[in-house]
Order: C-alpha cells, then structure tokens, then sequence
C-alpha cells in the first residue's frame, strides 16, 4: 500500500525529472539556435547546483566544443564520461576533443593526448622492417620475415558461421542444406590443400589444428576446418587440447592439455622405451628375412 508520505516524493520525484528533462531540452534548443553564451551561462548554474548532472556536463562540454575552448571542453567531456561512463556518447565527444586538441598543438602534446583515447596494446618493431605487430606478440615479432600479413581479407557472407568456411579457405559456402553445419561437401581447408599437394615426406602432419574442434552454441560443427572434399585422409591432425568453450572460461588456457600428444596414464615411459626397442628388433629382423628371401631366389653362379 502506497502511503502519503510514499506519494509525496514520488511526485516530487517525477517533477525534478521533468524539470531536468525541460531543462537539458532548454539549453539544447540553445545551442541549436546558436546561442551558446546563453547556454553556457544556463547550464553552469545548473551544474552549480546540481555538479552531479552528467546530461548537463556533456552539453557544456558540446558549447565550449562550438566556441573552440578545448581545454574547457575537455574537462566538462572528462566529468560528464565519469558521471556516467556507460554512456557511448559522452565518450564520442570527448574524443572529438582530444582530436581536435591533437591538431592544434605540437606532437609531444599530441602524442600525451592519443594515450588517452587509444588501446591498452602498443606497436613493436619485427625482424621484418617497416613491419610493426602488437606488444602482445614478442614471439611472433621474432619470425615476421617468415610469414606475411595480409591486411585485404574480407568476405560478403552475413552468416557468422558459414563466413568461417569462406575464411577459411577461400571459397564461397556450398549451402547445399538449410542447415549450416560441417560437410565433406565443403571446400577443404588450405592446410589440407598443401597436404594434397606437397605431402610430407617425414612422417609428420601436413597441417595442425588446436586446441578443439569449433563449433556453434548448438552444437554444430562450424565448416571450413577439415579437407572437405578432398577426404578424410588430408584432414588436419586434431588437437582436442581443451573444450571448445575453453577460451570464454579460462582465457589463460591453463588448463590446456594436450591429450593426443602425450603418454596415457597406462604407458610409463619404460614401457614406452620397451615399445621403441621391439620396434626397432623388429623392423631389423624383417630386413634380414627380407634379404635371407633374395639370397636364397637368385642362384649363386659357380665358375
């Protein structure tokens, strides 16, 4: 039960929004009209009143923004994004600030001011000159003259899962089904390409998937990751090292293990060398009966 007291400041409540609002509508129609001085001089006393206004702050900074008073602008944007830091717009016009503040004063000054609206990540030099990748990369920087970046890759696919199999290699999806899942219909993925058409010749996989199988939140099996219509055999050698999710729960991948590459519980390593050893008596004992065979079907010639 609402009682009067309960009444009173809600009505006291919904007439200070509406004041607020009329407000804010006030010295917007101001600025609009071009009267900033009035604005200005409108939206001071109300933040003199009320410093908590974010709505207001943002407008002030917008005036000041108009008259090219960028160091006023920029502390009435920095207010307003603290007030209310969840509002996309007040960071847009502090970032309008900044840029125009950067093209009026020297380049220390502006390189100060692009820390401020910029990333966490800082460029680094490679082994390859001119070329600059994220400080996130150190290893990576290392072997830049090995590989090439390619900065043109795009698609027109709307579907984000489909998209990865053009992405993959290189081809529009054959959309031979409604539903959009792993076929061997599919194009085949580049590594399996070149496992096609340079095999290796030392016993090692073409091309390495890890760490899991992608797939969509229902389950399906995105297309574009094996050798599609290529077959089975060229298929990249799968690491299921971690769930497919893995990456939103623990993004530090410290729980990776990669399974298919490490001994089973049930094989020590002696059992392992013991393994190894009945490989290599074996393969020996097969050569010698192999050349026993020979020497035995060709008849020695007598003089």
């Amino acid at each position: 039960m609402i009682t009067r007291a309960s009444r009173v400041v809600l009505v006291l409540l919904l007439l200070f929004a509406s004041l607020t609002a009329s407000f804010a509508n006030s010295a917007k129609d101001k600025l609009a009209a071009g009267h900033i001085d009035e604005a200005i001089a409108e939206l001071n006393g109300r933040l003199s009143s009320s410093p908590a206004d974010a709505e207001s702050s943002n407008l002030l900074c917008r005036a000041y923004f108009t008259l090219e008073e960028w160091d006023r602008a920029e502390s009435s944007c920095r207010k307003a994004v603290s007030l209310d830091p969840a509002n996309s717009l007040f960071h847009l016009w502090l970032g309008r600030v900044y840029g125009e503040k950067a093209d009026r004063v020297n380049f220390i000054s502006a390189a100060s001011l692009a820390g401020k609206v910029r990333g966490e990540f800082e460029p680094i030099a490679t082994s390859a000159p001119g070329v600059s990748i994220s400080d996130h990369l150190p290893l990576l920087s290392r072997h830049a003259d090995k590989y090439t970046i390619v900065r043109s890759v795009t698609h027109t696919n709307g579907d984000h899962i489909s998209q990865c199999h053009d992405m993959l290699t290189g081809n529009a999806y054959p959309k031979v089904t409604p539903i959009i899942s792993a076929a061997r219909s599919d194009h085949p993925h580049f590594g399996a390409v070149l496992a096609r058409l340079q095999p290796r010749q030392n016993g090692l996989p073409a091309c390495v998937q890890l760490p899991c199988t992608l797939a969509s939140n229902s389950g399906k099996i995105i297309p574009g990751q094996h050798a599609g219509f290529l077959g089975q055999s060229y298929d990249p050698y799968l690491i299921e090292a971690c769930p497919n999710k893995l990456a939103v729960e623990d993004p530090d991948f410290r729980n990776f293990s990669a399974a298919d590459i490490r001994l089973p519980e049930s094989v020590s390593p002696n059992r392992l060398e013991q393994r190894q050893f009945h490989v290599v008596v074996g393969r020996a004992l097969a050569v010698l009966l192999q050349r026993s065979i020979v020497f035995r079907v060709i008849p020695v010639r007598r003089a």
